[in-house]
């Protein structure tokens, strides 16, 4: 074999592991407590920023644009209810497990489920970039030192992302799950905190509320300007 082809096989069974067979882990269940959060993982990660970005973008459009948020707050409610609706549906009809694409091909037919697949790979892929950039973008607020460090932060944050899910979704299943507990923790505690302080009266002013928004070239025209400029 070739020195280059035999150093990459060896740096990817340091990095990856060993092959496995995939048909260990087809019938393989994971309990409610760890397949819980483990497969709602995408949905929280859109908790974590897109309020963030919403009243950002909208701030950038102009403080009037701001007043709009508590409806696009109700248009997200009113589409997370269909989507539970629907997967409430889905799992009653297909109690052993069957993905969107399965359930698209089995009953509408092959074209429908080739276009849900297709808008998956879409979703995965839009919802790896957007949180990989939110998160290397966290990571910076924490540590401005890393402000040129970005796009290599956020670059091993897919690496890592491929690498966990080669090895199936299985496997190191426990991390994820205490990732995600912690993180809905944190989450229930920074809102019943904020309704405590703001029930007694001591709810302070946030840090950031003294900040300016200065929008670049092309948004400084309220929404029209933010169309044109997205």
């Amino acid at each position: 074999m070739c020195p280059v082809l035999t150093f990459l096989e060896a740096v990817k069974r340091v990095l990856v592991g060993k092959p496995f067979a995939s048909d260990r882990l087809r019938n393989k269940a994971l309990p409610k407590r760890l397949a819980m959060p483990v497969f709602s993982a995408s949905a929280l990660s859109s908790v974590a920023y897109a309020p963030d970005e919403i009243l950002l973008t909208l701030a950038l459009a102009g403080v009037a644009s701001v007043t709009i948020s508590p409806w696009i707050g109700l248009a997200v409610i009113l589409v997370l209810l269909v989507v539970v609706a629907s997967y409430r549906q889905a799992v009653h009809a297909y109690p052993a497990g069957g993905g969107d694409y399965a359930i698209a091909k089995q009953n509408i037919g092959p074209r429908a489920g080739a276009t849900v697949a297709a808008a998956l790979m879409i979703d995965y892929l839009l919802t790896v970039a957007v949180s990989v950039s939110a998160a290397a973008q966290y990571v910076v607020s924490l540590a401005p030192s890393l402000q040129d460090a970005r796009v290599v932060l956020a670059v091993v944050g897919v690496g890592i992302l491929v690498l966990l899910n080669l090895r199936g979704i299985t496997r190191g299943v426990r991390a994820r799950a205490v990732a995600t507990y912690v993180f809905l923790a944190g989450i229930f505690t920074l809102c019943i905190t904020g309704i405590v302080q703001s029930l007694s009266g001591t709810l302070g002013e946030a840090p950031s509320s003294r900040f300016e928004i200065l929008p670049d070239a092309g948004f400084d025209a309220g929404l029209v300007g933010l169309a044109g400029g997205l």
